[in-house]
């Protein structure tokens, strides 16, 4: 079997090692496997490195080139003329403009260094629950996705594969003791960047979600301008979303240095509870992400912040009930402790649960059965129920924490059991006595079922 005039397909960038056969092979429809075996051993099985995604045309022979990527050639019938052309890759904005009824691409990149092996398995658990909620939101939409891990080496885990067919991680070893964050963020912007429509007005968005629980130290292609330099470029097309989940005290730096909207990071614990929150808020950042892109939204800015700038008048009244007649509403003037505040206004003991604080500053954990109005400003109408959570992009049953984004003409309001919380000068406070029980003394607890 011969060739001529080859393409190069798809960047992969496997590592070929002496002694070992790389090839790739159709599992089904589109989705390919890139695999390797030991040469020269008959019986050797097949070691999956990669699963890609590209469509394959009749008349070609597809392989893994010199550069560990996806390349084709002719078949030519034997004793045919073999006049082996230059190399010429396929063009990049054909895929994206075949399918400008709405495609996304998404590229997870999840650090592997060492320092993250005590959460093992809470990461690798946390990266699939994303992995199911990009599933589950993906709707008929064309989604794509790529899975990066970085440490020391840079891999490509998963290849464009469609949300419908996308695999969970089986596997998820974090052991190298560098951290190339630039190269990794660079490796996956640049993968993208193939495939930017060249219509400007086809619906096609690229999304970058990056775990790292440490500072770049060992990239090898891209430096702190180069890498700036192109997520400034891409960002300025209005179609690039760029976030990132790092470690306690580094967001306000790295948003700096990089131009990353702060409402696009979120910082987060290296504990088995800390990746659990981030989990939670990394699937509500997804879920609303994909909301938008439903209503035509190219990319957005507040990605782990509450956005309530979507919420119509109609949702509110068919979804929510309107307790106004049933609270109170009292202006902070100064700050002041929620107990003898509440008991000076309302002339009674406080109940526990029947305070409410203005949400105006990030909140690292509002417990799941605690309620949340939702105020529409310039009226006295305040609304409850289970959905004021959905409208936010918030989950339901889970302990989340909220970042407070663009509330448009709506305030958010959380319910409160602390004794001694401190209300901020010039919010609100809203007290409902009907949901609220003679408090207990201590620490904050879940209010009685029977009065939720």
């Amino acid at each position: 079997m011969a060739s001529s005039a080859t393409q190069k397909v798809l960047h992969v960038g496997v590592k070929k090692q002496p002694g070992t056969l790389v090839y790739v092979r159709r599992v089904s429809g589109d989705i390919n496997e890139v695999c390797s075996s030991t040469k020269g051993d008959p019986s050797a099985v097949g070691k999956i490195i990669a699963q890609v995604t590209f469509r394959r045309e009749p008349g070609y022979f597809y392989y893994v080139d010199a550069a560990g990527d996806i390349s084709r050639a002719k078949r030519v019938a034997r004793g045919a003329s073999r006049k082996r052309a230059p190399a010429k890759p396929v063009t990049s904005t054909k895929r994206a403009e075949s399918a400008q009824g709405g495609t996304d691409y998404i590229a997870l990149v999840l650090d592997k260094s060492a320092s993250m092996r005590g959460i093992t398995a809470a990461a690798l658990k946390a990266f699939n629950d994303l992995i199911d909620s990009i599933v589950a939101n993906a709707g008929d939409r064309n989604v794509l996705v790529s899975i990066y891990e970085f440490g020391t080496s840079l891999d490509v885990v998963r290849s464009w594969s469609p949300a419908s067919q996308l695999l969970r991680l089986t596997h998820y070893a974090p052991n190298e003791d560098g951290t190339r964050l630039f190269d990794a963020v660079g490796a996956a912007i640049s993968d993208m960047q193939r495939y930017e429509p060249t219509d400007p007005d086809a619906d096609v968005s690229f999304l970058l979600h990056v775990v790292t629980d440490g500072a770049e130290n060992r990239s090898r292609t891209y430096n702190a301008s180069t890498v700036r330099a192109l997520m400034d470029k891409v960002q300025n097309t209005d179609r690039y979303t760029l976030t990132f989940m790092l470690p306690p005290d580094a967001k306000t730096s790295f948003c700096a240095a990089f131009n990353i909207p702060e409402g696009n990071v979120e910082e987060w614990e290296r504990t088995t509870a800390g990746v659990a929150r981030s989990s939670t808020a990394t699937q509500s950042g997804m879920t609303q992400y994909m909301n938008k892109r439903a209503r035509g939204v190219r990319s957005v800015k507040t990605f782990y912040q509450t956005n309530a700038s979507a919420i119509t008048e109609h949702q509110l009244r068919s979804k929510l009930r309107n307790v106004e007649p049933e609270v109170r509403v009292w202006h902070v003037k100064a700050e002041s402790d929620l107990r003898p505040f509440c008991e000076q206004n309302s002339g009674a003991p406080l109940l526990n649960g029947a305070c409410f604080y203005q949400l105006t500053k990030p909140e690292k954990n509002v417990q799941a059965w605690k309620k949340l109005l939702i105020r529409r400003r310039g009226t006295t109408e305040i609304y409850a129920g289970d959905d004021a959570r959905t409208m936010l992009g918030l989950p339901i049953g889970v302990d989340v924490g909220v970042n407070p984004g663009n509330h448009g003409d709506y305030d958010v309001f959380v319910q409160s059991a602390s004794v001694n919380r401190k209300l901020v000068r010039g919010t609100d406070v809203i007290y409902w006595p009907a949901i609220g029980i003679p408090f207990t003394e201590g620490a904050s607890a879940p209010v009685s079922r029977a009065r939720r």
